[in-house]
């Protein structure tokens, strides 16, 4: 009949369950692109805020479902933490028109690695970013 799937096709609780960890780790990278919109006046720079806010608000509510999400939530506030410490350090020594030229490639690198590590955890592959010298949360 149609609409209908052959028996071994259709979701087990155990597939279902395993979708929707993966589901959520990879909303664990993602959400940071999404909090790319928020951006926080710093004197004459807008620095953004919201890619810490989004992984921090996913992981908070959905680490607890699997030790799966907790560790892709982790990872990405450690990196989302680490660029916003790269984006300072960058940013500090230089006037306003240089430094926004630094923060804006430094939000391309950060949309990209997110987007990698999103990918790779909607395959089950737990990522780890290069770039955290330092992961604070643990």
């Amino acid at each position: 009949m149609m609409g209908e799937q052959p028996e071994s096709q259709v979701p087990t609780e155990e597939t279902e369950h395993k979708n929707t960890v993966y589901m959520w780790a990879c909303l664990c990278h993602f959400s940071a692109i999404l909090g790319l919109i928020w951006w926080l006046p710093v004197g004459a720079l807008w620095i953004p805020f919201g890619h810490l806010l989004g992984p921090l608000v996913v992981w908070l509510f959905q680490r607890n479902l699997d030790s799966f999400v907790n560790e892709a939530g982790k990872e990405s506030l450690n990196f989302q933490i680490m660029m916003t410490v790269y984006g300072v350090a960058l940013t500090t020594p230089f006037e306003a028109d240089i430094a926004r030229s630094l923060i804006m490639g430094l939000v391309i690198v950060d949309v990209c690695y997110s987007i990698v590590a999103g990918l790779r955890c909607s395959k089950g592959v737990q990522y780890r970013h290069g770039l955290i010298f330092w992961r604070i949360i643990k």
